[in-house]
């Protein structure tokens, strides 16, 4: 089925970033119009953030949660003042920090809160709950994805539940201190009574769709993939999971009450949740048609963004650190728990999502570059195709600093000869060092996608600062690259938008088109 829009529709995609929101509209041939940017230290300084986050104590980083919510205003008088007929915004979706979270106070009503600022002409949200009796949140500040306190929940929920494996087997991942629901164990912990003060617990991806809906929205369940909360094969939290995180709650029923906290069900990443709010409409002009498609976390809005739309498909992101993403069978992924992590997919929910983190990225191959060619790319290419692939049996692990994937202990850079005999691949010739580490890097990546599950890749789409450069052709010719580095992360909220629009009528096959749209933009 061809794709069909009015010429004069536009689509509205968010981001809410650790450190910046931001907002990008395209028309119906996928041509940006407009955008806008601002970080939350510049725009807010009354939250007294820094980089988007307050660090109370060592460990501990967390983030205002009325800041979002001031936020969510601020981005939408900004596009409100352009040039922009906010009445075409046929739907709006977006992404959000990944783990980070917020806890509405069980005496608040968010819909009752809406409707009066609506119908009082409030100049803002933040003003509006300001005037409830009850505290919009029950807690001011939630933790963001940075905070490493909850060391101690991790272990507790692993010896719980049958170890790392165990929890890996039912969410995807081991227990990881950034992941939501450690936090929140953590929370009840301090206050054994917390789940009585917690009317609804969201996360930064859901917490925005509720305010844009004037409803409490489920949290979609790719985002709510990375809370150790979620059966990811079933897609419904998991009691096993679930009760092991309320095991120091003095409320009777805990486990039931975190799942009404949680939301009874997640929702598709796709699914279109409701109409924009009458706020919405009457402060900033969208019209009352305008739908709101669930936002999502960070890292499943970047695959998507990238057009990984079916199995054999595979995402690297080349930045400071590597990040490879693929969509895998549900039935081929191994859940072993010993790294990566597995996601439910947010465009097709046959497949599951892979994902593996590697630390040292970018700055390792700047510094062979630099000491071996000069501080130039152009002669680091040139370099690199002086040699032939397996570089005659050298090759290199570079870990400037200790490594993610695999997980080791101690920096350094360890070389070895095609006998498999140490050697100090520093004082090898210039190019033989370029290939060593082009080659470990990408070879890493491959082995352990495979330990995932992720096999016989046919296409590989190569992202970030570094995709431009010609030498990933040497290493594998399949690779397709998209190295718009200006929208990339924007574009994939505008995915989101068009393809939550559209879900029911052009299934898979608008996604298809639909990148293809973007790409020759």
């Amino acid at each position: 089925m061809t794709l069909s829009f009015p010429d004069d529709a536009l689509f509205l995609g968010l981001d809410c970033s650790t450190q910046s929101m931001s907002a990008v509209v395209v028309d119906a041939s996928g041509h940006v119009v407009y955008e806008s940017s601002f970080r939350f230290d510049e725009r807010f300084p009354q939250y007294g953030t820094d980089n988007g986050v307050l660090r109370p104590k060592e460990n501990e980083v967390v983030i205002p949660s009325l800041m979002f919510v001031e936020s969510l205003d601020a981005i939408m008088e900004d596009l409100a003042k352009s040039s922009i007929d906010v009445a075409m915004i046929k739907s709006v979706s977006g992404s959000a920090q990944q783990h980070a979270s917020v806890y509405w106070d069980k005496g608040f009503s968010l819909r009752a809160c809406l409707d009066a600022a609506a119908e009082s002409g409030a100049v803002s949200m933040v003003e509006a709950m300001q005037k409830q009796q009850e505290p919009a949140f029950c807690l001011p500040n939630g933790p963001s994805w940075m905070d490493s306190s909850t060391t101690r929940y991790c272990t507790e929920l692993e010896n719980v539940v049958g170890g790392p494996g165990r929890v890996a087997e039912i969410s995807g991942s081991r227990a990881y201190e950034r992941f939501t629901g450690n936090q929140i164990a953590k929370r009840i912990h301090e206050d054994p009574a917390f789940l009585e003060k917690c009317g609804r617990i969201a996360l930064v991806s859901s917490m925005l769709t509720s305010l844009l809906c004037g409803e409490y929205a489920p949290i979609d369940d790719s985002d709510g993939s990375g809370m150790n909360l979620l059966d990811v094969r079933e897609r419904v939290w998991s009691p096993e999971l679930v009760k092991a995180t309320t095991k120091y709650s003095t409320s009777a029923n805990a486990a039931e009450k975190l799942v009404a906290a949680l939301g009874p069900q997640v929702s598709r990443a796709y699914s279109s949740v409701g109409s924009i709010h009458v706020y919405f409409q009457k402060k900033y002009g969208f019209i009352a048609d305008c739908k709101v498609i669930a936002f999502s976390g960070d890292n499943p809005c970047t695959l998507a963004g990238i057009g990984l739309s079916q199995p054999g498909d595979v995402g690297v992101s080349l930045g400071t650190s590597s990040t490879l993403f693929a969509v895998v069978p549900t039935e081929a992924a191994r859940f072993s728990g010993k790294e990566g992590h597995f996601f439910c997919n947010p465009i097709d929910p046959n497949s599951v999502m892979a994902m593996i983190c590697f630390k040292n990225g970018s700055l390792t191959r700047e510094d062979v570059r630099d000491r071996r060619a000069n501080e130039s790319w152009e002669m680091f290419e040139q370099l690199m195709q002086a040699t032939k692939a397996g570089n005659g049996g050298t090759t290199a692990f570079y870990y400037q600093d200790p490594e993610i994937t695999p997980s080791t202990l101690r920096a350094g850079v360890v070389g070895f000869n095609a006998s498999g005999a140490s050697i100090d691949i520093s004082h090898s010739p210039p190019e033989v060092e370029v290939r060593a580490v082009v080659e470990s890097q990408f070879l890493s990546l491959r082995l352990h996608a495979e330990k995932l599950g992720v096999n016989k890749p046919q296409r590989l789409m190569v992202v970030g600062g570094a995709s431009a450069n010609k030498y990933f052709y040497t290493v594998d010719q399949k690779r397709i690259v998209w190295s718009s580095r200006a929208h990339r992360k924007m574009m994939t909220t505008l995915y989101r938008a068009w393809h939550g629009r559209t879900w029911k009528v052009y299934s898979l096959s608008f996604w298809a088109s639909l990148c293809g749209i973007v790409r020759r933009r």
